[in-house]
């Protein structure tokens, strides 16, 4: 953890750690571990694409979505804001494979200095933790 090999968003080497010493019984606790984390950024899309609003294509560009994208998204669903929120975010998904995480999303929002938005969502993922 110290060398961030490993984390709450990033079990891949832990998976390899565990496959190399034949803990299937440890796998299948990490597999459940990790769907819980696609819970949690299937409850951070909601929440952005609840919250985001006229913002959506700096934070698109913010997270690596290219302008090319955007446009085909909007192409695909031009009166349906949510809808473009959520390709955008499913575009991401796809590129970033097993990185992609709820805790980069929320440092993304940030970085766009969308405080609210990452605040509710941040909010959200604590609520289903208990």
């Amino acid at each position: 953890m110290e060398k961030g090999k490993i984390s709450i968003d990033n079990t891949g080497f832990l998976r390899l750690l565990l496959t190399k010493i034949k803990r299937e019984d440890l796998l299948e606790k990490l597999d459940n571990f990790e769907k819980y984390g696609s819970e949690r950024l299937e409850t951070a899309f909601e929440v952005i694409c609840d919250n985001l609003g006229k913002q959506w294509k700096m934070f698109a560009r913010k997270i690596g979505v290219s302008d090319a994208r955007l446009d085909q998204i909007q192409d695909r669903h031009p009166c349906d804001m949510r809808e473009q929120i959520r390709q955008v975010l499913k575009t991401w998904q796809k590129v970033q494979g097993n990185d992609a995480n709820a805790a980069e999303l929320i440092r993304k929002l940030r970085d766009c200095r969308l405080n609210l938005v990452a605040d509710t969502v941040d909010e959200q993922l604590r609520t289903m933790q208990n």
